[in-house]
């Protein structure tokens, strides 16, 4: 009898302790929750001091440690985005590396801020230097291929937290992979100027590389037509390429008008090094008021860009191929 006494006293103490873990639980948890909204808060205001809002993005798509957008807006005008990544940080399991990265609307990086950084105390300040590199910085100037390398690269301004530092990189790679994904102004507007809207072609047969078309009208005439071309190329098919064997995907967008003569030409997503493939600008623009018919290929004097040269090659020629 006094062991079951003493047994059931124990199991009202355990039972008292853990309604008050619980009640306490109750009480810190939504403060430690809007402590950590109010300092993401602070984060947006460092990062775009001008801001008046900034909302989250809904049917985004993430790519790899990425895990929200937010679109930013001064005075009811959208002036940026901020986008959050978070990751293990390689050097040990349970903790975490979380950034929130500013982009302007030309694809600068306007600021960076940690709002989790688990690293060795005295490594701390080397992860946060390294990241000051990229502040300021066109994603046009980054070479993405270096910046997933593992370990100490040319980017990393001091060495000694190797981990933290990759984790860092694989963060913002990531971000701009997500950026590269959003649509920012109005695409249609770009090739074709006034329009009033964008009709899916139900009808059309979608190739490999040629998976979608849409018709674009002006006050219910169609004025053109607006195809999205898409493929990946393996960087082996070039020889001596230094990446070696990787898969590198591009997607453009081109705009044909009623009589098949090209209105623009954008580049909407890609893998390429943009600092590459950006490159080719000048010569897509000198594509335009030119039969898809009659187009052979890229001929330009751009050096260091084979590779993407190629790619855009491969889906102009199917373009022409598939509307032949």
């Amino acid at each position: 009898m006094k062991i079951f006494k003493t047994a059931l006293v124990l199991t009202l103490i355990g039972i008292a302790c853990g309604l008050l873990i619980g009640f306490s639980n109750m009480i810190t948890a939504p403060v430690i929750e809007e402590n950590k909204r109010q300092a993401e808060l602070k984060a947006y205001s460092v990062i775009f001091p001008d801001l008046s809002e900034a909302t989250e993005m809904k049917d985004i798509e993430y790519f790899g440690t990425t895990y929200s957008v937010l679109e930013v807006k001064k005075n009811d005008e959208v002036i940026g985005f901020l986008i959050k990544g978070k990751s293990t940080n390689a050097y040990s399991e349970g903790k975490f590396i979380d950034i929130l990265i500013g982009f302007d609307l030309s694809g600068t990086i306007v600021g960076l801020e940690f709002l989790e950084l688990s690293q060795t105390a005295n490594l701390i300040q080397v992860v946060r230097d390294n990241s000051q590199r990229y502040e300021n910085t066109s994603i046009s100037a980054i070479d993405m291929g270096i910046l997933l390398t593992e370990g100490k690269t040319s980017y990393d301004a001091k060495s000694g937290a190797s981990y933290g530092s990759t984790t860092m990189r694989k963060i913002i790679h990531d971000a701009i992979k997500t950026y590269q994904t959003l649509e920012i102004g109005d695409k249609y507007n770009d090739l074709f100027g006034e329009y009033s809207e964008v009709k899916l072609d139900e009808n059309f047969v979608a190739t490999a590389e040629v998976i979608q078309k849409e018709d674009v009208l002006l006050n219910g005439t169609v004025i053109g037509s607006a195809y999205t071309l898409k493929s990946t190329r393996n960087s082996s098919d070039v020889d001596g390429f230094y990446y070696g064997s990787v898969d590198w995907s591009l997607t453009l967008l081109v705009g044909l008008d009623t009589e098949g003569k090209i209105k623009g030409i954008q580049i909407d997503a890609t893998d390429h090094t943009l600092g590459f493939i950006n490159d080719h600008l000048g010569y897509l623009n000198s594509l335009v008021g030119q039969p898809i018919a009659s187009y052979d290929s890229i001929d330009n004097t751009v050096t260091g860009a084979t590779f993407s040269k190629l790619h855009i090659e491969d889906l102009l020629q199917a373009l022409k191929g598939a509307l032949a």
